[in-house]
């Protein structure tokens, strides 16, 4: 079975039926799809707009507050490392794109 792997900064909650069914239709398809979120920064946590999947990866950001902008360090997980697709967000304040995944 292949595995797939989609990394996002944070989860939003108007996105949580889009992955559900996203992973239901990859498993159709003899595809282990795996979802990898941290959580919001201090100043996106005001908009309360953050969901939780049970069967996905939580991981615990760190964050970087230059001026009007957050900069993210996102970890990923070690046992999705043998992923066969890592789909990330393109985003420049997500560090951990630049340089492999951390």
């Amino acid at each position: 079975m292949k595995k797939v792997v989609i990394c996002q900064h944070r989860l939003l909650h108007y996105r949580m039926g889009l992955f559900d069914r996203l992973r239901a239709a990859c498993a159709q398809r003899g595809i282990d799809l795996h979802l990898v979120h941290g959580q919001a920064s201090r100043r996106e946590s005001a908009k309360k707009d953050e969901g939780s999947l049970p069967w996905a990866h939580k991981v615990q950001n760190r964050f970087w507050e230059l001026g009007a902008r957050d900069l993210v360090w996102q970890p990923f997980p070690a046992d999705l490392r043998d992923a066969d697709l890592v789909v990330v967000m393109q985003e420049s304040r997500i560090l951990s794109n630049t340089g492999g995944m951390g």
